[in-house]
């Protein structure tokens, strides 16, 4: 399976009522957004993702988006390669992208002719502009 070169990993953990975001984290509403360098293919990033206690990142609103692209910018800033997995795929699905935890598809202001499913792997990231 293709692995993600750019050791990027955007992992997302729900963060309940008694839980606390682990170390590292960044947290927005009731969830925590926490970033992995290693690099990864998608079912091992969504893997290491339910190890703890999540999924990839879901984006259902623009301030989201900015809040996770503006946090792995400044993370990442040093790096060539500058893209990350998120939740979005039709691997349950093999016909419509799906958010990996089973949430609404309600987000999509994406560029122009995004997400286009380039490498045909039926998963997504995110590329940060440079």
């Amino acid at each position: 399976m293709l692995r993600l070169t750019s050791f990027l990993l955007l992992l997302f953990i729900f963060s309940n009522v008694f839980c606390a975001c682990p170390n590292g984290a960044y947290e927005w509403q009731t969830n925590c957004y926490y970033f992995q360098k290693n690099g990864t293919d998608f079912p091992e990033a969504e893997t290491n993702c339910i190890g703890m206690g999540g999924h990839l990142a879901s984006i259902h609103d623009g301030f989201t988006n900015a809040l996770i692209t503006g946090h792995a910018d400044n993370i990442f800033t040093s790096l060539l390669k500058r893209d990350f997995w998120i939740g979005l795929s039709n691997i349950k699905t093999s016909k419509k992208l799906s958010w990996i935890d089973g949430s609404k598809l309600d987000y999509t202001d994406w560029d122009k002719n995004e997400p286009n499913n380039a490498t045909g792997i039926k998963c997504t990231s995110m590329i940060l502009k440079t």
